[in-house]
């Protein structure tokens, strides 16, 4: 007969694992067909080792069904960015498409433009990628800005700045300088 279920076959320590239990579950199958078919009870007889490794491979495959599980949430995922850029693709598509029928451009460098836009997959990706990188280099640029102008305004905020502190020297100098000589001055008279 076609059996028309799926055969999955484990990799590694789980498909050893994997041939054990079914050994295990045929010679239980082989020791149920050799039983007179008037009984209505049967045996199954399992050593330690059986039980320890039968609950050893349902750990491995719970496991393993957990990566699997991980592995299609993070394609999910990929998709749905995929999906999220082709709607703003076609968005974009749309709004030139939009804006050739309200200028009449004639030239065909929209309807170039609009070609290239609908690119590969890859150029897609690309694109989007690159657009990424410049925002991200424009938002570190701005946090240098940002952080260069807040810098500057600290340091007007600040009301002895060194050429506050040189002139107001040189005012002293110049006081002390002109007292001092008012005073001989006077003293001379």
């Amino acid at each position: 007969m076609n059996d028309p279920t799926l055969k999955v076959e484990p990799k590694g320590e789980a498909n050893s694992t994997m041939k054990d239990a079914s050994k295990i579950l045929s010679d239980t199958k082989s020791n149920r067909s050799n039983t007179s078919s008037d009984t209505m009870e049967e045996q199954i007889t399992l050593s330690p080792e059986d039980v320890k490794g039968i609950l050893q491979g349902q750990e491995e495959i719970k496991a393993q069904l957990e990566s699997n599980n991980k592995l299609i949430e993070t394609f999910n995922s990929s998709l749905s960015r995929i999906f999220r850029l082709y709607q703003d693709l076609d968005k974009d598509v749309d709004d030139l498409k939009k804006w050739k029928g309200e200028k009449k451009i004639t030239n065909g460098n929209t309807e170039k433009t609009i070609k290239e836009l609908k690119g590969k997959d890859g150029d897609l990706e690309t694109k989007v990628d690159s657009i990424q990188y410049d925002v991200n280099s424009m938002k570190t640029d701005i946090a240098v800005i940002k952080a260069t102008v807040i810098k500057d305004e600290k340091k007007d905020d600040r009301f002895w700045t060194t050429k506050n502190l040189i002139i107001t020297g040189v005012v002293i100098g110049l006081v002390l300088f002109g007292v001092d000589l008012l005073c001989k001055v006077i003293l001379h008279t």
